[in-house]
């Protein structure tokens, strides 16, 4: 709330840039403040659709086909999860880390 009180007395008008069904998201919302959701192309994601922490291994996706194919879901509102499963995920701008091992690779097969 307090991110969302300091951002406010700047202008109303500033859009806030978190993740899809976040609390952030919810606050921003009831606060009529304008929000972009934001997923990601490149990093694995837990069932519950939190991130999978960067310090457990698989949490970054390394195979540039494997981005290629999350960053389609995500443009069509879904995500599968470290477990395999399907999930809606339904964001407004998808992420890909410029600090990405492969980014000059996926770079070429996505744009």
């Amino acid at each position: 709330m307090a991110l969302v009180q300091a951002v406010k007395k700047i202008s109303d008008e500033l859009t806030v840039l978190t993740m899809p069904g976040s609390v952030l998201e919810k606050i921003c919302v009831a606060e009529y403040l304008p929000v972009l959701r934001e997923s990601f192309a490149d990093r694995a994601y837990q069932p519950d659709l939190n991130l999978v922490a960067r310090n457990e291994v698989g949490s970054v996706l390394r195979d540039p086909e494997q981005v290629k194919k999350q960053y389609e879901d995500l443009c069509m509102g879904q995500v599968t999860d470290i477990h395999g499963n399907k999930h809606t995920l339904v964001s407004d701008t998808v992420c890909i880390h410029g600090d990405h091992p492969g980014l000059g690779e996926i770079g070429k097969i996505i744009f």
